[in-house]
């Protein structure tokens, strides 16, 4: 007996898989990173804690939407990648030390946020929080399934990785 999965049958796969993922680090952003100060394309100022859960939902959509624009398909690389732009700035991975280490072609992508967390230091940090560019909120469209069909869908995280799942220690900057 052959079993087929239709594409509308994926396609509801993969939201449910997306949505759990992005509770997931919701609650972790929440419980990790609660003081994190986010500003807001309209300059409204919050701490991560203070976000109403819908807006906190799309603010980490966008980070994984923006994580996978780097190649990143691990769970565990994109829950860095966006902690990253909650605890340092939306705009971190602009900084030319960023590009060149998650665009270097001989890395495989979630080797990279890795390499990135080991070069980061105080300085570098600081300065890119102090180019915090709010309208990089809206810079990369976020993740909605709903209305991507199968086809046109980016890749879905990869959840059964070895180690892939475990976000709990991402990272803390202090």
């Amino acid at each position: 007996m052959r079993l087929t999965v239709r594409a509308e049958q994926m396609s509801e796969i993969e939201k449910k898989t997306q949505d759990r993922f992005v509770r997931q680090l919701a609650a972790h952003l929440l419980e990790n990173y609660p003081d994190a100060k986010v500003i807001l394309p309209d300059e409204e100022r919050f701490t991560v804690d203070a976000l109403l859960p819908k807006k906190l939902r799309e603010l980490v959509r966008i980070g994984i939407s923006c994580a996978r624009s780097y190649g990143l398909t691990f769970e565990n690389s994109m829950a860095a990648f966006t902690a990253l732009m909650f605890e340092i700035a939306p705009n971190f991975h602009t900084n030319s030390m960023c590009q060149i280490i998650l665009k270097d072609d001989g890395v495989e992508p979630n080797q990279r946020i890795n390499i990135l967390l080991d070069t980061l230091n105080e300085k570098t940090i600081k300065t890119m929080r102090e180019k915090y560019d709010p309208a990089a909120w809206k810079m990369v469209e976020p993740l909605n399934v709903e209305n991507q069909s199968a086809a046109n869908q980016p890749a879905a995280a990869v959840p059964n990785e070895t180690g892939n799942t475990d976000f709990v220690a991402t990272v803390k900057i202090n």
